[in-house]
């Protein structure tokens, strides 16, 4: 199965749910959450539950280690077969842009899923394997071809 990393801003963190499970339940690909896959998946329920955000983000960087977060993060780009990239607009995110970098970086493609207005500015084009302006645009490609490529050379066949 085919697994990449999703990156996308805390505060986005809904939404960016919401994109996970119809993209992995529509093309069987396997996306790792960083805030739901991980162990602060409790502390992300308390918050989805009504913590507030000021109050969740300082609770966040108190208890969580910063080299181990990002470590862990920079890991998943390593070993997972690439990064679906979220950029929402109006949304502050520093890891994210850092993730879909080190990504591009090591060579792994980057999919970035962003809104119109955003769609041609130079370093999301530079980091990006391909751009789409919605999770449907994404889907529709993935199906026309690119999953189906990657599935058969992830399984060994020709």
């Amino acid at each position: 199965m085919i697994e990449l990393y999703l990156a996308h801003p805390f505060s986005y963190r809904k939404a960016a749910r919401k994109i996970e499970m119809r993209i992995e339940k529509g093309l069987g690909v396997k996306l790792i959450n960083p805030f739901y896959d991980t162990e602060e998946k409790a502390l992300m329920r308390r918050i989805d539950d009504g913590m507030k955000l000021w109050k969740a983000r300082e609770k966040i960087l108190k208890s969580v280690k910063q080299n181990q977060t990002v470590d862990r993060d920079l890991s998943f780009c390593r070993t997972t077969d690439g990064v679906l990239w979220l950029v929402p607009y109006h949304a502050y995110t520093v890891g994210a842009p850092m993730e879909a970098f080190y990504a591009h970086s090591l060579g792994k493609p980057v999919y970035t899923i962003t809104y119109q207005k955003n769609i041609n500015h130079p370093f999301l084009k530079y980091v990006s394997t391909q751009v789409f302006t919605t999770a449907t645009a994404f889907m529709k490609w993935w199906k026309e071809g690119i999953g189906e490529r990657l599935n058969t050379a992830e399984s060994g066949e020709v």
